[in-house]
């Protein structure tokens, strides 16, 4: 973000006060949600390992499909 913001030409003093309050922000809600979840991290890492292969299985659906349409519009 520092680069898109330097190309746009925003002044330092503006970006570093919005910058630093979202820094903030973001390290307290991921502190906060790490520490509210780790009593159940057993279940997060179930749910999350589910979700994972969901996710591979999607990815591996997607790419097989679009390999074959290519080859099916290369073919004819």
């Amino acid at each position: 973000m520092p680069v898109l913001a330097g190309d746009a030409g925003m002044p330092y003093p503006t970006f570093l006060a919005w910058s630093a309050p979202g820094c903030m922000l973001w390290s307290v809600i991921h502190v906060g949600l790490g520490y509210v979840a780790g009593p159940s991290y057993r279940t997060v890492e179930r749910v999350a390992g589910a979700v994972g292969m969901v996710v591979l299985a999607a990815m591996l659906l997607v790419g097989l499909g679009t390999a074959a349409v290519r080859k099916y519009k290369s073919a004819h």
